[in-house]
């Protein structure tokens, strides 16, 4: 038996009077919001939706996923929230289910027709190579006659401007974050192609997770990889390929529909359970990652080379990865893992170390930063340790360096570490 209590929700605008902290009056209907989405936007000059009269000005596209007709008479534009700028939708217009209608933001309503939506808002080219801030279009309803309007939707602005690409919805009608698209299609559904120019990097990984986190699925700790992009607008990763065999490059598949926040991180589990990958337990490819060392590589749909890192050995909870995050040149030992999170900079961490043998001589490599002095130190044993200097101090360079062991041939076991000595 379940006890509990009816609510019925009552339009504070509908209902005979407010009555804060009494019983409520006779509710009305409350009215449904209707399902309609800014769905693509794209900033002038263009040439996807050519003007007969020459003004080839921004648009933006709307998108109806609801089951019904809707009726637009109540339902405006504006830029960003201001007001004043407000652009109201003709009365009598209507749009479709699963249909789209084109408007167009080059402040020329005096050219509008049936067939060619103009409004009163002009969202100007974009100066020094992007937008404004306020070049964000809202969409506005007003539940009743004479209401104050509310905010449906917002699209906006495009920081990572670029001419003849749209920001829109991928797929149609869905919630931000909203994606770069390279060929616009007004009117239509949104297609899938992507910038193939827009970088994101393998930021951070780990090969021996033994307490660090733990897999939502089964409960066990297991190799993961961090994403990150640096770009502005989220990217859709449907398609895109991740490996850790450079001769099979479409090892595993990223399920359609995936996406990256601009200036967010994507958590993958390296585990070989692909069929754990769910809403609720992540992403899970079907490769694992060797604490012996080896190489990861991400690749586009069409197969180009996103990124690719190769690491050495790697101990119990020690992750690796870009310092700061998306850092080109600078991968290091990152002294707190932090999976799906931007990594700390820490100046006492130390860069992954590497080693290289010849004619029994040992050579040490690390990728140096400057302002920064390292020492190298080698011990004999682990058991009871004595580390002691081995070379003299080195200053950092943003470039590779390295160091060769001269007393190295003869000696059977010899361990080495690199610490950060300043700053």
């Amino acid at each position: 038996v379940v006890f509990g209590m009816t609510m019925t929700l009552v339009s504070a605008e509908q209902s005979s009077q407010s009555t804060p902290g009494r019983a409520n009056s006779v509710p009305a209907p409350f009215t449904t919001m209707p399902k309609l989405w800014l769905n693509e936007l794209q900033y002038g000059p263009q040439t996807s939706l050519e003007d007969p009269n020459g003004v080839n000005g921004a648009w933006v596209e709307i998108f109806n996923a609801g089951a019904d007709v809707i009726a637009l008479d109540q339902l405006s534009l504006s830029r960003g929230s201001d007001p004043g700028s407000a652009w109201n939708f003709p009365n009598g217009s209507q749009i479709a289910t699963g249909g789209f209608r084109t408007i167009r933001l080059d402040g020329r309503e005096d050219l509008h027709t049936e067939a060619d939506w103009r409004s009163s808002i002009e969202l100007p080219a974009p100066q020094g190579g992007a937008p404004s801030a306020d070049s964000t279009i809202q969409l506005n309803w007003r539940p009743t006659q004479g209401a104050a309007p509310l905010a449906l939707d917002s699209m906006g602005p495009m920081i990572d401007w670029t001419e003849e690409r749209s920001l829109g919805a991928l797929p149609d009608g869905s919630i931000p974050p909203h994606v770069i698209f390279v060929n616009p299609t007004p009117g239509a559904s949104n297609g899938s192609e992507q910038p193939e120019d827009m970088q994101i990097w393998i930021n951070e990984w780990m090969a021996a997770n033994t307490s660090v986190i733990a897999d939502p699925a089964d409960g066990l700790f297991e190799d993961w990889i961090e994403l990150f992009n640096p770009n502005n607008a989220a990217l859709d990763l449907s398609g895109y390929t991740l490996t850790d065999d450079l001769t099979d490059p479409e090892q595993w598949v990223f399920p359609a529909g995936t996406q990256i926040p601009g200036n967010g991180f994507l958590f993958i589990w390296a585990d070989n359970d692909p069929e754990q990958t769910g809403p609720a337990t992540g992403l899970h490819t079907n490769f694992r990652l060797s604490a012996d060392g080896e190489t990861i590589a991400i690749y586009t749909p069409a197969g180009r080379l996103v990124d690719l890192v190769e690491f050495g050995s790697m101990t119990e909870d020690q992750s690796f990865g870009r310092n700061p995050d998306g850092a080109a040149d600078s991968i290091v030992s990152i002294s707190t893992p932090s999976p799906g999170k931007s990594n700390t900079a820490d100046p006492a961490v130390a860069p992954a170390l590497t080693a290289t043998i010849e004619s029994g001589t040992v050579s040490l490599h690390w990728m140096g930063k400057s302002g920064y002095v390292y020492q190298l130190q080698s011990t004999e044993s682990l058991e009871n340790a004595d580390w002691v200097s081995a070379g003299a101090e080195q200053s950092g360079v943003d470039e590779p360096m390295s160091w060769t062991d001269s007393n190295s041939i003869g000696v059977s076991t010899r361990f080495f570490r690199l610490i950060v000595i300043r700053p």
